[in-house]
């Protein structure tokens, strides 16, 4: 479920189109082999691991080989992603436009690096990565500075299995988060039948590696991602994923996930977004309940303060949505 996730209008600053991107290193971490989840002895977070785990307890080490697997899972993505539109791995299907291939590996790097961002609570004058906190019937005295209750989020009858808290650092990890798969145990790439997938990509989105990544790309893209209440909202089923326009899909966390995991495991057949039913069919369908995460119960009242994001693809128009030069993207504008 996505709660208090708010998306707000934003300017229309432009800033300059030429960008450069550090190289990327991966972080290393020490090896992980189990693939189901189980409370291990494995209680103790490594020293060089980037991220906070706060009242996971005999799940930390669960949770240290989840993220562990999932920085790992972006490395083929990540050399898939500069290819643009000539990707092997579903980058046109999913965000159509060679020119984002730069802040689509932008958020990806951020995410492989645990890049810290500022403004968030608990500390806003702390950068901050994401930070990982397991449900429990006490964390709402815990979080009492969030102005919100998780136990009773991750309660609720359609609640997924996380959700980011748009504002703050936190990715709250409910119950439900412990029964699915760290990672396949095989590569699970959907069909592809008359320019479609088949299935909504579940083979794709339930594995736990996933999940995170989806839920630090909310992180990451922060104000600028599609929520319940953007116009067109967050969409999770992968047909409608590749039915986004450009400008939608580079906001949409579950194109990324899609994407990261179709890399990852090798998956090469993937619809035309250019050839129907895509071109003739953008209505979207409801959000399944069983998908991940989603954002159908966020308050109402929040609905007034959103806004409809820009519906021009230009690298300029999106790096506005991330006016702040010290932004998560790892895109540092030079002199030309």
């Amino acid at each position: 479920m996505r709660y208090l996730y708010i998306v707000v209008g934003v300017t229309a600053t432009v800033l300059r189109p030429i960008f450069c991107l550090p190289q990327y290193v991966p972080l290393q971490f020490p090896a992980l082999d189990n693939t189901t989840i189980a409370a291990t002895n494995l209680t103790g977070v490594p020293a060089s691991f980037p991220f906070v785990i706060e009242g996971c307890g005999a799940y930390t080490g669960n949770l240290v080989d989840v993220l562990i697997k999932a920085i790992a899972a972006l490395t083929p993505a990540l050399n898939d992603v500069g290819l643009g539109l000539d990707s092997h791995h579903g980058f046109r299907a999913l965000f159509k436009d060679g020119a984002i291939s730069t802040y689509v590996r932008g958020i990806l790097r951020s995410i492989a690096s645990a890049q810290p961002l500022k403004g968030l609570k608990p500390d806003p004058s702390v950068p901050s990565a994401p930070r990982f906190a397991c449900v429990t019937r006490s964390t709402v005295s815990q979080y009492k500075f969030l102005e919100l209750d998780p136990w009773e989020i991750c309660s609720r009858p359609d609640a997924g299995q996380a959700f980011y808290l748009g504002g703050s650092s936190y990715i709250f990890l409910c119950s439900s988060f412990w029964w699915g798969r760290i990672a396949p145990h095989k590569n699970t790439c959907p069909s592809v039948r008359e320019n479609q997938f088949l299935g909504g990509g579940e083979a794709l989105s339930m594995y736990l590696t996933y999940l995170v990544i989806h839920e630090m790309v909310h992180f990451y893209l922060g104000k600028a991602s599609l929520g319940a209440f953007t116009d067109p909202p967050e969409v999770y089923p992968i047909n409608d994923c590749v039915a986004l326009d450009p400008l939608d899909s580079v906001h949409n966390p579950q194109n990324y996930q899609f994407y990261v995991a179709m890399a990852e495991q090798g998956c090469t057949k993937v619809p035309d977004p250019d050839r129907p039913p895509f071109l003739s069919n953008q209505s979207k369908s409801s959000l399944p309940a069983f998908l991940l995460t989603d954002a159908v119960n966020t308050q109402p009242s929040l609905a007034a303060a959103v806004e409809k994001l820009p519906t021009v693809t230009t690298i300029p128009v999106l790096e506005s949505l991330h006016n702040d030069p010290d932004d998560n993207l790892g895109l540092q504008s030079y002199e030309s």
